[in-house]
């Protein structure tokens, strides 16, 4: 897939915002690989309401092992988790069909768990997977998605994620759409979001928004209100969300204004019953595990996300969305 050209090429429109660019080309990547059963370690999801700005100390995830991805828990300091374990489940009705778990990944980064806070579910995905039907992915928003940063178009996150839920459920296929316009705000995003819903009806929407809001003169109670819409654009679809909040970056001007915006997306997304992946906080970890990790993980605009960021961010979303998924649809069974 080449998404709209080297991402690396791109430069930003204006200091302090992410690149403007064509639109992005979306893609349809699948494979179906063997089944490796796995040990699953325990689910931990933030219950509703939990706060995602000062996340706990981060924990170094665990190298691979032999026979299965080993999961270092992190510290859960005083949030309240639910921990479940995750049964086994089959892909599809055929009885011949092997019992399989998803193989949790452990990527070299710093990460502290849970990082997906949900008042809501992933029953629609955990579906999908479950009967070994295609999972419709839209990835939407700004240079995040359209992969500015990046030194190729597979280096990307959404790339990078559609490969590594593959890797980490075999028997999944992900067909992916890419929408990245760099500089985008919210409400320039949420037009092609209601175009992308209606042309494409994909299974799971990925929105990151917010960024280039929280730096420009935005009105708060204005990227509420979009916010809102665009919760409400997707769930009139029965697609599950996921709102990916907005980047850390060391030279952030205003912060106490940005961190509004960040809370922003947690509270729309837990008041409407959507998903929030906490990408500020996972940035924040880095930061906090050294200066080095923060540094390797951004491109050298140190604004923008690098090949490794990027590669960190896709192995831990591909995590959580596996996690949620599985879960809901194993709570969903059981009623």
């Amino acid at each position: 897939m080449v998404p709209g050209g080297p991402p690396h090429a791109r430069a930003r429109d204006l200091p302090g915002q992410e690149a403007r660019a064509p639109e992005a080309r979306g893609s349809v990547v699948s494979a179906i690989a063997s089944v490796t059963p796995a040990m699953t370690p325990p689910v931990m999801m933030a219950a509703a309401g939990d706060a995602l700005m000062a996340p706990p100390k981060p924990a170094a995830l665990a190298p691979s092992a032999p026979g299965g991805d080993a999961l270092a828990p992190g510290e859960p300091g005083k949030r309240r988790v639910i921990e479940r374990k995750i049964p086994e489940m089959s892909h599809g009705d055929a009885p011949s069909r092997p019992m399989i778990r998803p193989r949790l990944s452990a990527p070299d980064c710093v990460s502290a768990r849970p990082l997906l806070a949900t008042s809501g579910a992933l029953r629609h995905t955990g579906q999908r997977l479950a009967e070994g039907k295609p999972l419709r992915i839209l990835a939407i928003g700004s240079s995040t998605t359209e992969g500015v940063g990046a030194t190729a178009p597979d280096r990307t996150y959404p790339v990078q994620l559609e490969k590594e839920i593959e890797r980490l459920l075999p028997h999944a296929r992900v067909d992916l759409r890419v929408s990245g316009v760099g500089g985008e705000t919210a409400v320039q995003t949420l037009a092609r979001l209601e175009r992308e819903l209606a042309a494409h009806n994909p299974d799971l929407v990925i929105w990151q928004v917010g960024t280039n809001d929280a730096l420009s003169d935005v009105g708060e109670e204005t990227f509420k209100t979009l916010l809102e819409k665009g919760i409400a654009s997707v769930d009139a679809t029965q697609a599950d969300l996921i709102l990916m909040n907005q980047q850390f970056f060391p030279s952030i001007r205003h912060k106490a204004r940005y961190e509004r915006f960040v809370r922003m997306v947690q509270d729309a997304g837990l008041k409407k019953r959507a998903c929030v992946f906490n990408r500020y906080a996972l940035m924040q970890q880095w930061g906090e595990d050294s200066a080095d990790t923060l540094r390797a993980m951004l491109a050298s605009d140190e604004f923008h996300m690098s090949d490794r960021g990027y590669a960190c961010m896709a192995r831990v979303l591909a995590d959580e969305i596996v996690r949620a998924a599985w879960q809901d649809h194993v709570d969903t069974s059981a009623m």
